[in-house]
């Protein structure tokens, strides 16, 4: 029961008794709150240093409860529990890598009863040498992943 966390509400019923009276009664409530995971990362996976790229971070509450990001760029820089942003709100931040170091950019959301979800991920590389990449095939990549995608592992 690790990904459900439980409160108690205690709340009251009122009961008619066939008209006559009305007698106070109290009863136990629990309301379950579910792991926001499934965050979403998107943006680009290939860059340069010091270049500004946009990433977007997305996710769905269960419970629709508003959210906080804590984003890490994989180069010691860190964002430390941004918002709150509503449930399904895409955010946009950017970033500016210093090195040619490959990097994966990791989140993790928290809903705003203090529930922390899972971690998304999205990994970026970084050419070591820049002759090798022209602007007009990195825009070749960027609309045709799957050929990305074929091209990075071979080059791993």
């Amino acid at each position: 029961m690790n990904n459900i966390s439980k409160k108690t509400i205690t709340f009251s019923i009122i009961l008619l008794l066939i008209g006559v009276s009305v007698v106070p009664s109290t009863a136990n409530l629990i309301v379950t709150n579910k792991l926001p995971c499934e965050l979403i990362i998107d943006g680009p996976t290939l860059g340069y240093v010091g270049v500004p790229y946009s990433y977007s971070f997305y996710l769905i509450d269960p419970e629709c409860d508003e959210v906080y990001y804590d984003i890490n760029w994989g180069d010691g820089t860190v964002e430390e529990w941004i918002g709150p942003f509503k449930s399904g709100e895409e955010v946009t931040r950017s970033h500016t890598w210093s090195d040619k170091k490959n990097r994966v950019i990791t989140a993790q959301a928290m809903d705003t009863n203090g529930l922390v979800g899972c971690w998304g991920t999205l990994p970026i590389i970084m050419p070591r040498n820049r002759a090798t990449y022209n602007s007009l095939f990195l825009q070749l990549l960027e609309l045709f992943p799957i050929l990305k995608e074929v091209i990075l592992r071979l080059i791993r």
